[in-house]
């Protein structure tokens, strides 16, 4: 298995009637996340169109980070409040010089 950094891009569809749950959920989920080891990049933000789209990029400095941030975030809160929503994810391996795009923070979470 090639190891490089991991980027994981997508969306989670949210129930209008859990919105609020979820930001709260977001929250301690996304500065968990930022603390995880390997952690580049965590964003999960609000579509500008669909205020039940919520926007997923994260990129962790390899496979083992990864799947660690994935087994944390599988026996959380977070889990728990949000196993059953839609989610779409494409995960990929990319180059060191794919990292950030320009005007990138290292790591945000808009809730």
């Amino acid at each position: 298995m090639a190891d490089g950094i991991i980027q994981l891009t997508g969306t989670i569809t949210v129930p209008k009637d859990r919105l609020d749950a979820f930001r709260e959920a977001l929250a301690v989920h996304a500065r968990l996340s930022q603390q995880d080891a390997g952690c580049l990049v965590f964003e999960v933000t609000p579509d500008e169109n669909d205020p039940c789209l919520y926007r997923v990029f994260e990129q962790f400095e390899n496979r083992s980070y990864f799947e660690a941030h994935k087994k944390r975030a599988m026996t959380s809160d977070w889990w728990q409040a949000t196993s059953d929503m839609d989610r779409a994810y494409q995960e990929q391996i990319i180059e060191p010089n794919e990292l950030l795009p320009e005007n990138r923070t290292v790591t945000e979470a808009t809730i």
